[in-house]
């Protein structure tokens, strides 16, 4: 994994008062910072799209390859699971042997990054809008590299630690995030990412009659320089979860005769 997601941000930091936190802010990070203790046990379908190419990080992409796994949200961690790949059986193979760009975290970790006090994230009330009807709080915020975001990168045989930016979209009514756009900001010069995107958008789920708000859509765009030459290479991770349904486990006792 180098990088992270896709969508091109709708602010920028750039000329931006970082002044007194808005009052907003506390209400969402409660929200945030209680998300995953609120979410119960269950399973979804993870479908990736692959895409790979030299140059813009979004025009003329060709599919490379797709990858079926199912993914466990369990004692609020997660667990994957290979199915497929390219339509094939591979349930032999991890999800750490994938070849290839990889993502893990989607459904907590970066919402908890994000509003984690200990992250020192700044944040500036943006001007309000609407999705899925619904009318939305929307902060931007930037985190600082000392506890930005960590990319595995290959070339330097390590990870790097990289400041990031976005946007939260919370419900002005209950305060749930549904959707975060971000993106990383002066990127270390030792490593041959250049830039990187993400979005992780939510939405309401029925599992087992009760409603939750669960992770829908991830994308992440990146864009590297081919081994430190000027040829650029560019790609994209597109992610859908689906079939989403509490987790049971079955056991059977044998007492024998």
């Amino acid at each position: 994994m180098r990088s992270i997601l896709s969508l091109v941000l709708a602010v920028s930091s750039t000329g931006m008062a970082w002044a007194e936190e808005p009052a907003a802010v506390e209400a969402v990070r409660e929200y945030a910072l209680n998300y995953s203790h609120s979410l119960p046990d269950y399973t979804c379908l993870e479908q990736t799209t692959r895409f790979a190419m030299g140059g813009d990080m979004r025009a003329g992409q060709i599919s490379t390859d797709r990858i079926e796994e199912e993914l466990s949200f369990v004692g609020q961690v997660e667990h994957y699971k290979v199915i497929k790949v390219n339509g094939a059986d591979a349930k032999n193979l991890s999800h750490e042997q994938l070849n290839g760009a990889t993502s893990t975290q989607e459904f907590a970790g970066l919402l908890r990054q994000i509003f984690d006090p200990k992250s020192a994230t700044a944040f500036r009330a943006q001007s309000s809008g609407k999705i899925q009807g619904r009318a939305m709080t929307v902060l931007g915020f930037r985190v600082p590299r000392q506890t930005g975001y960590r990319i595995q990168d290959h070339g330097l045989q390590g990870y790097l630690t990289a400041a990031f930016e976005g946007t939260v979209w919370a419900d002005a009514e209950t305060n749930a995030v549904m959707k975060i756009a971000m993106k990383l900001v002066k990127i270390p010069e030792q490593s041959s990412l250049e830039d990187t995107e993400i979005t992780l958008e939510y939405k309401q789920v029925d599992l087992s009659g009760q409603q939750f708000i669960l992770p829908s859509k991830f994308e992440w765009n990146w864009r590297e320089r081919a081994g430190g030459r000027a040829r650029e290479l560019s790609g994209s991770n597109q992610i859908n979860f689906t079939d989403c349904r509490k987790f049971t486990a079955e056991s059977n006792i044998d007492f024998g005769k």
